[in-house]
């Protein structure tokens, strides 16, 4: 970037945000890169519960992605995050897309697999990464897709479905108790970029009591990188 687009494009946030909130987000973007501490629910879904099909409030087609639907996918994650899911995709992990006309306007995941951020149990599934583009928020379609991906889990004979969400992102927990699900622990996640360590924490529970606690402290270089 030049220089004059750089000074261009500083005096354009600062004109939207003011010098304020544009202080801190630089400082909360630079603070990132020696260390980032996330905190997410863990919550749990059972399939004795019935499925809620919400009506989405647009016209939107629903599908399973293929192989040429992940590549599509590269406008909204880029191209580091597009090849960690082309990866996810020839584990054979399953995403789901919503479309508008051809447009993907929501992505997300589900994994069968036991090795996960979330250590899993027998006839467990584990939901991740789901996204809806902002101007399509507010319509239902992330509420109806936990319901398609619960649906598919339910047909494959699992018996329980794993999820974490931020609890600063109230529209995802929202949608997930809306699907049933419940609060069922926490995780922790700390990243340090500059020495590549990446740290979890996860905790389960289950009727009020700890039912598991472990953690994982290592160099994993891919999930560092999808960040910064």
């Amino acid at each position: 970037m030049k220089i004059k687009d750089f000074k261009k494009n500083i005096a354009t946030k600062l004109r939207k945000k003011g010098f304020r909130a544009y202080l801190k987000e630089t400082l909360y973007y630079l603070v990132s890169w020696i260390f980032s501490y996330r905190r997410y629910f863990l919550l749990s879904w059972s399939n004795s519960k019935p499925i809620f099909e919400t009506e989405i409030k647009t016209d939107i087609k629903i599908k399973k992605a293929d192989r040429d639907d992940i590549y599509d996918l590269k406008e909204i994650v880029g191209v580091k995050r597009l090849k960690y899911f082309l990866r996810l995709f020839e584990e054979g992990k399953n995403c789901f897309i919503a479309l508008d006309n051809d447009k993907i306007v929501y992505y997300s995941w589900i994994s069968f697999e036991q090795k996960n951020f979330v250590r899993m149990q027998d006839k467990e599934a584990y939901m991740f990464s789901a996204f809806t583009l902002s101007e399509y928020r507010g319509r239902g379609i992330a509420t109806r897709m936990i319901a398609e991906r619960l649906k598919l889990i339910k047909q494959k004979g699992y018996e329980k479905a794993l999820a974490f969400a931020s609890p600063q992102n109230f529209a995802a927990v929202k949608a997930l108790k809306n699907n049933g699900f419940e609060e069922a622990g926490e995780a922790f996640e700390i990243l340090v970029p500059l020495l590549r360590l990446h740290y979890t924490r996860v905790i389960r529970r289950e009727g009020g009591r700890i039912i598991e606690c472990y953690k994982k402290c290592g160099c994993d270089r891919e999930k560092i990188n999808l960040f910064f």
